[in-house]
C-alpha cells in the first residue's frame, strides 16, 4: 500500500512540473514583443523614423478647400506654409508661393522633431494616419507624391492653374469655361484687391472681368463686382454686387 501511495505522489509531482513547463513555453513576454515591433521600424541616422522623410502638403489643399469649395478663408497658407520637405540631414524646407525657408531641426524622439528657429515648434508624425502635425493637431499635412510640386506652389501662374483645376470641375461648367479663367484670388498681391473668393474671366474682347464666386450645394453662383479706386493710395479694391450667372451640376 505504501508503494502505491508513493507512486501516486510522484505522478502528481511529475504532471504538475510538466504543466508549469508548458505554461512557461507558451507565455508571451510583452517586453520582447514590443522590442520586435521597435526593431521593425526603420530609423534615419539621426534617430528619426524614415517615414517622416519626404514631401508633405497642407491638408488645406487636399481636404479643406476641395470640401468647402472656398479659398479666401485659408489665404494665409499660400504665402509660406503649403509644403514641408523633411530631409535626413537634420534639415527641412517649408515653402509657399512667396517664402521658402530651409531650417535645421532637432530630433526629440523617433516621431517628433522641433524647429529651434521657429520657437521650437513641434512636428509630430502619426504612424496610424501617415500624417504630420505642425504645432497643433488641426494643422496637419498629408504625404504628397507629385513630382516637383514645389515648383508649382512657388510659381503664381502655376499655382493659380492648379487651384482652378481643383475647384472648377467640368460637371458644373461649359467645357470652355475654365480656359477663360485667367486669374483666381489667392491673396498673393502686396495690396490684395479682394476680400472674397474671386476669379478673372476673359471676355470676348480679351479684357479681364472680375467675378465673385461661391458654391451653394450643387450650384455655382457668379457675382458681379464693382471697383473702388483710392486716389491717396492709388489702390483699387473690389466689392461684391448682385448675382450675374448661375451654373448647375450636370447642366
Amino acid at each position: 500500500m505504501k508503494i502505491i501511495y508513493s507512486f501516486f505522489i510522484l505522478l502528481l509531482i511529475s504532471c504538475s512540473g510538466e504543466s508549469e513547463k508548458n505554461n512557461e513555453t507558451t507565455e508571451i513576454n510583452p517586453l520582447e514583443h514590443k522590442t520586435e515591433e521597435t526593431e521593425s521600424i526603420k530609423l534615419l541616422d539621426n534617430g528619426l523614423m524614415s517615414n517622416l522623410k519626404g514631401d508633405w502638403i497642407t491638408a488645406v489643399l487636399t481636404d479643406s478647400i476641395p470640401q468647402k469649395r472656398e479659398v479666401f478663408r485659408w489665404k494665409n497658407f499660400f504665402l509660406g506654409n503649403l509644403m514641408i520637405s523633411i530631409k535626413e540631414n537634420d534639415t527641412l524646407i517649408i515653402s509657399g508661393e512667396r517664402y521658402r525657408d530651409q531650417l535645421k531641426y532637432e530630433v526629440i524622439d523617433s516621431k517628433t522633431l522641433v524647429i529651434p528657429e521657429w520657437d521650437n515648434i513641434r512636428i509630430v508624425y502619426s504612424q496610424e494616419k501617415d500624417m504630420i502635425y505642425l504645432g497643433r493637431e488641426e494643422n496637419f499635412y498629408r504625404r504628397i507624391n507629385i513630382k516637383d510640386f514645389d515648383k508649382v506652389i512657388s510659381n503664381e501662374d502655376l499655382l493659380m492653374k492648379y487651384m482652378v483645376n481643383l475647384l472648377f470641375k467640368c460637371d458644373y461648367l461649359p467645357k470652355n469655361f475654365t480656359s477663360k479663367i485667367k486669374y483666381i484670388a489667392l491673396d498673393l498681391e502686396t495690396y490684395p484687391r479682394f476680400t472674397f473668393d474671386a476669379i478673372g474671366l476673359e471676355n470676348q474682347t480679351g479684357e479681364i472681368e472680375y467675378f465673385g464666386w461661391k458654391f451653394i450645394g450643387d450650384t455655382l453662383n457668379l457675382y458681379k463686382t464693382s471697383s473702388i479706386y483710392d486716389a491717396d493710395s492709388e489702390f483699387t479694391s473690389y466689392k461684391l454686387e448682385k448675382i450675374e450667372k448661375q451654373y448647375y451640376k450636370n447642366n
